[in-house]
């Protein structure tokens, strides 16, 4: 089994922003925003920002919803390698990564995904 891509956060095809970073010795912040990839009327933008670098612990807040509403909370988030973010507890609930490239990364969970 291998862990998802997060939903919302495949490549679009028109200018995609994608920015992933390490913050403490595991965490990563990850910004990703698509103008092709437009919902509601606005840009598609996911964000996840560590408030914890020691447990990795992060507010996140997704703009996708046709609503106007912005789903937001807290989940972990996780570097897997250089651009490789995974995320646990976020807007979808389950472990799932966020790259630009397509990848395949053994295990269902972040846990198992690190190690």
């Amino acid at each position: 089994m291998s862990l998802p891509r997060c939903p919302n956060t495949s490549p679009s095809g028109g200018s995609d922003l994608w920015q992933i970073s390490a913050t403490g010795s595991s965490c990563a912040n990850l910004l990703y925003s698509s103008d092709f990839r437009v919902i509601g009327g606005n840009l598609m933008t996911y964000s996840v920002q560590v408030t914890d670098t020691s447990t990795c612990q992060a507010d996140y807040e997704e703009n996708v919803d046709v609503s106007g509403t912005v789903p937001s909370g807290t989940c972990y988030s996780y570097l897997v390698e250089s651009g490789v973010a995974c995320l646990s507890g976020c807007a979808s609930g389950l472990d799932c990564y966020v790259s630009e490239i397509e990848q395949v990364i053994a295990g269902g969970s972040c846990a198992a995904a690190l190690g």
